[in-house]
């Protein structure tokens, strides 16, 4: 069974042989074993590699000098738009308590909640690690509204300005904790997000989404991540297969698939359970 440092310094060590600025295509792949996909080019500062094979995929670059992964990421300037507009509240103390307990989460964490006046959800805001607010998770939840009721009850997602994907913050807390521990955990909803940080605190982060885009990797390059624990629903486990495989040379990658509940509607005893492996001298 091969591991990412295995495979990197194979990389490294067929390099060895190859003169700056040429490319050579007849390279064994180490990882399918391939010796007619595989190219690996070696410049100045920098070794580039691919496999074309299909059911390998295996590519990367790697910094010549300091010998670590590197990724070049798009540096197109985006014009951010400005989009919600939505008329918000805050929670009254009675809302927070309710919300607190249904999710088991400490009610500091939902301090800065809003409630939409127009729609009755619940807007739960995320920042970039700049410290603005990007966007909002809204949710609307029948016990806090006694009104008439709204059809179906899944989040969707407000974004505030219209930008790029971004790794998004429940709280700005927690980046000082990924930059202390360089981890973080990635999950798709934002109750459980706040859980997880809550019950286990463990940096984590929602993405609203199942996608890694380069500008969510870009963010946690700058914030020094080296392990990234992927937590997500079954019926996503391919979705955090090809995440694994497009920054396994950039991170520690973990994919846990959940075949049950959501952290968030976990018990305290089946949420540890899941973390069971991270031990106290690792955080």
């Amino acid at each position: 069974m091969y591991s990412v440092t295995s495979l990197y310094n194979a990389v490294k060590e067929l390099a060895l042989s190859l003169p700056d600025g040429h490319t050579d295509s007849t390279m064994e792949c180490p990882k399918c074993g391939s010796s007619k996909a595989f190219s690996l080019t070696r410049d100045t500062n920098k070794l580039k590699f691919i496999c074309f094979r299909a059911s390998c995929g295996f590519k990367g670059i790697i910094d010549s000098t300091t010998g670590k992964s590197i990724r070049e990421i798009s540096d197109e300037v985006y014009k951010p738009v400005k989009l919600f507009t939505g008329e918000l509240d805050f929670l009254n103390d009675d809302e927070i308590a309710y919300l607190a307990g249904l999710f088991r989460i400490a009610p500091a964490l939902l301090l800065k909640i809003r409630w939409g006046i127009k729609d009755k959800r619940v807007y739960f805001p995320q920042y970039t690690v700049g410290g603005k607010v990007q966007g909002y998770i809204a949710r609307y939840y029948p016990a806090l509204n006694f009104d008439t009721p709204l059809k179906g009850a899944k989040a969707y997602w407000k974004p505030v300005v219209a930008t790029p994907p971004a790794l998004l913050f429940t709280d700005l807390s927690i980046v000082p904790m990924i930059r202390k521990q360089k981890r973080v955990v990635i999950v798709e909803d934002y109750p459980s997000c706040l859980r997880i940080i809550s019950q286990l605190g463990i940096p984590c982060c929602c993405l609203g989404g199942t996608n890694l885009y380069d500008t969510v990797i870009k963010s946690l390059m700058d914030l020094g991540i080296e392990q990234l624990i992927i937590l997500l629903d079954a019926d996503a486990v391919h979705k955090a297969i090809k995440m694994k495989r497009a920054t396994a040379l950039l991170f520690d990658i973990e994919v846990i698939a959940l075949t049950g509940a959501d952290p968030k509607d976990m018990s305290e005893q089946e949420l540890a359970y899941v973390f069971r492996h991270i031990t106290e001298d690792k955080l």
